[in-house]
């Protein structure tokens, strides 16, 4: 005779199955919530991405203002760069240098 089981039964029976499944459920977003708190290592300071030198317009995109404001802090003595005749030539380490001295 086959196992028959009453309506209540199997309802239990699943009401367990399901409990089972939401406490997986909620263990794996504890621990994706403890992922996303926990800082990742930040990786080694790298600046090969960032050219040696470069253009006054590339070093304010770089630095995220206007190239106006670029000039202005050239002309302050804020930003070093380097006269090459009439070209201006920002280096790398000027740009590092600025956002060093000037974090907040």
């Amino acid at each position: 005779m086959p196992d028959q089981r009453t309506p209540l039964e199997e309802l239990l029976t699943a009401t367990s199955e399901l409990a089972r499944v939401a406490a997986r459920v909620a263990l794996a977003a504890e621990r994706l919530a403890v992922e996303r708190s926990t800082p990742a290592a930040a990786p080694a300071a790298s600046h090969s991405d960032i050219p040696l030198t470069m253009r006054l317009p590339e070093a304010a995109r770089l630095l995220g203002i206007g190239e106006s404001s670029a000039r202005d802090l050239v002309a302050a003595g804020k930003l070093q760069v380097v006269k090459v005749g009439t070209r201006v030539i920002v280096p790398r380490n000027a740009v590092l240098e600025f956002l060093s001295t000037h974090r907040q």
